[in-house]
């Protein structure tokens, strides 16, 4: 085992204990038994056992922290998307298993086709929202991609300190979606960065909610992945 591989296999295990973790701690503050979901295919990682409250637990060491990550292919399966969009998104993410060589920001990629992509991240921002945050979309056994069980919280957990530093619901944040907008990524003075590789969501009053970048480090399989990333709430 390489000492990545070692690295990824011991955050596997920190992110199990901490998971039980945060099920003892809502057990002992709510009185209602709570357990960790250890399925793959699905955003739950902890869970009341009366079917009240699903919860995905975020932990990041900065203002973000990962979200949803997929394949290019699942993305497009799952949406239906194909023909001139489809291509965009090979071209932005980057051909499967290429890492970064072929991947192009949008100054290298017709506008016409970087409009197009725009416009559909808008105009769908609810099913999107609905996947990287809600109930993700999963690769099956049988070649299908489909929706994974619903989380109905979002749980920001210290792994340090073992607590819970802020829980925000799922339609809360999906309250925010309702005026906010994908755009790219920009510069200081909010003009955008012609070279952009990265997506961002902004509410209406400019927060940044999300973003979303070519997974480019970790494990080589998943270079070009879509990565999303969410930032905690102000509180």
């Amino acid at each position: 085992m390489t000492t990545r591989q070692q690295a990824g296999y011991a955050a596997k295990i920190d992110g199990h204990d901490k998971e039980s973790n945060l099920a003892n701690i809502l057990t002992e503050s709510t009185q209602r038994k709570h357990k960790t979901d250890g399925s793959s295919k699905t955003k739950v990682d902890v869970y009341s056992v009366d079917g009240s409250d699903k919860y995905s637990q975020k932990s990041p060491s900065g203002k973000n922290t990962q979200v949803h990550l997929t394949p290019t292919h699942v993305w497009l399966k799952y949406f239906s998307i194909d023909g001139s969009l489809a291509d965009w998104f090979w071209q932005f993410f980057g051909l499967a298993g290429s890492m970064r060589v072929g991947r192009k920001n949008i100054s290298q990629i017709d506008s016409d086709l970087n409009e197009q992509a725009l416009c559909w991240f808008n105009q769908n921002k609810k099913a999107v929202f609905d996947v990287i945050v809600r109930h993700g979309a999963f690769l099956q056994d049988d070649g299908s991609v489909k929706a994974g069980d619903s989380v109905n919280k979002v749980v920001w957990f210290n792994k340090k300190t073992d607590t819970i530093v802020h829980t925000v619901t799922v339609d809360d944040l999906a309250d925010r979606i309702e005026d906010g907008q994908w755009v790219w990524a920009q510069k200081k003075n909010g003009e955008t960065k012609s070279n952009a590789t990265v997506l961002w969501f902004l509410d209406s009053a400019g927060n940044k909610m999300f973003h979303l970048q070519m997974k480019g480090s970790g494990k080589p399989s998943q270079f070009n992945n879509l990565q999303f990333h969410i930032y905690k709430p102000e509180v």
